[in-house]
């Protein structure tokens, strides 16, 4: 039991295969994985940061962070934390096409569309009550990452779905403003 419990309580080795999508890496991993790496300087880190949904078995991953609802899996999940989606531009876009008063008012503006969601021209939205609706979208921007979907949005060329953490920024200088 002795030799069990020294062995537990090692230092972990060995290669630590991460997966993490590429703004929430950048914004919210990269400050914090050096320390990580300094803390367990025997453990070998292998980070993925990309958007595209991965088969954590099949591509050898053994931690994956993700932003969206966990589906029914054989997985183990923990959440870590929570973010909100907004609907943003600019206020001058805003201004010149209008300020939606419904999300079904998003129909006619350029909004732009996330490559890895699997129906990207249709936003969810949730009324007050917890009951779901979908508002079909279009745009001219069709992208896989959110850091150039903000960028894009913070020009005034048209209205992004995005994370909060990714418009923090531009949110407390006011160049984007929620609807």
């Amino acid at each position: 039991a002795a030799l069990c419990v020294s062995h537990v309580q090692q230092a972990p080795r060995g290669r630590l295969k991460i997966s993490a999508p590429l703004s929430f890496g950048i914004t919210h991993l990269a400050p914090c994985i050096a320390q990580f790496a300094r803390r367990y300087d025997e453990l070998t880190i292998d980070m993925d940061l990309n958007d595209r949904m991965i088969d954590l078995v099949e591509e050898g991953f053994d931690v994956a962070i993700r932003i969206t609802r966990l589906k029914d899996s054989s997985l183990i999940a923990r959440k870590i934390t929570t973010t909100e989606r907004m609907v943003v531009a600019t206020p001058g876009y805003w201004d010149r096409h209008g300020r939606p008063q419904h999300p079904r008012d998003l129909a006619g503006h350029n909004c732009f569309l996330y490559a890895y969601l699997r129906t990207p021209k249709h936003w969810e939205f949730c009324e007050p009550g917890g009951q779901t609706f979908t508002v079909r979208v279009d745009g001219n921007y069709y992208g896989n990452n959110g850091n150039v979907t903000a960028r894009m949005t913070a020009e005034g060329l048209g209205v992004a779905a995005l994370p909060s953490f990714l418009c923090e920024e531009y949110l407390a200088d006011g160049r984007l403003e929620v609807v």
